[in-house]
């Protein structure tokens, strides 16, 4: 498998996609900007912690680029998105001109794993990409010592069985960032209502243009049906045993 190829079979999995689905990522995303975590959320937390004018921030994994524009606009400084998706940061470069920070807020095409480590970033974000653990060390690379960064995971509720399958609780989680020296700030675990309203929004438009595309041909409508197949799938999960939680991370 060629490098190419590897990096986007991982751009596929933290999309939820299989392999073979990820030409038609943009047409199924079209209607969302942001894929994930909060862009709003993410930008009220980096604002209240003091990121602003004077501050660099980096995300990594920017997708359409939602929450690095949100951060640019109400934080006003400078954010860079990275992510190995090229349709993705086409996106976000014609979505940050849209809302009038294409100056403080650029994105280009890179493969996380081999991007060039500088510590020259005062803060950063990586959301819906790696465990956060993972992500930590990742971000740790790049952001200079006492940073901040923005990091999400899903996590299992405290009365939920524990099963091997299953992500550890929050508290949990927290333990083992502290464990390896980072500071939780600040976290939010979403509950079972903003899941259910999160997911019925995301759904919604995913499905409405899977059943455009699954019009092309058989193969196409074979891919999308798996895509939902998969969307349920997590719905279902997000709603039982585990929640998406969002936590704001101090880099030593």
């Amino acid at each position: 498998m060629s490098k190419r190829q590897t990096l986007a079979a991982r751009v596929a999995a933290s999309l939820d996609l299989p392999a073979a689905a990820l030409p038609l990522a943009a047409e199924l995303f079209a209607d969302l900007q942001s894929l994930g975590t909060s862009a709003r959320r993410a930008a009220i937390w980096l604002s209240g912690s003091g990121v602003g004018r004077r501050h660099r921030v980096i995300d990594l994994g920017c997708g359409k680029g939602a929450a690095a524009i949100a951060v640019a606009r109400m934080c006003g400084c400078v954010v860079h998105g990275v992510d190995g998706h090229g349709p993705f940061v086409a996106s976000a470069q014609e979505a940050a001109v849209t809302a009038g920070v294409g100056g403080r807020c650029t994105f280009s095409v890179g493969d996380l794993r081999t991007l060039k480590e500088r510590r020259a970033w005062t803060a950063g974000m990586m959301l819906s990409v790696l465990p956060a653990l993972d992500a930590a060390k990742v971000m740790a690379r790049h952001v200079t010592p006492g940073g901040l960064v923005l990091l999400d995971d899903a996590v299992r509720i405290p009365r939920a069985r524990q099963e091997a399958w299953l992500p550890g609780t929050m508290a949990e989680l927290r333990e083992q960032l502290e464990h390896t020296g980072y500071s939780v700030v600040r976290q939010h675990v979403m509950s079972r209502d903003e899941v259910r309203r999160m997911d019925a929004s995301l759904y919604r438009r995913i499905a409405a243009r899977a059943r455009l595309l699954a019009q092309r041909d058989a193969r196409t409508a074979k891919l999308v049906r798996e895509v939902l197949q998969r969307q349920r799938e997590a719905n279902r999960l997000l709603l039982g045993p585990i929640r998406p939680a969002l936590m704001l991370v101090q880099i030593p």
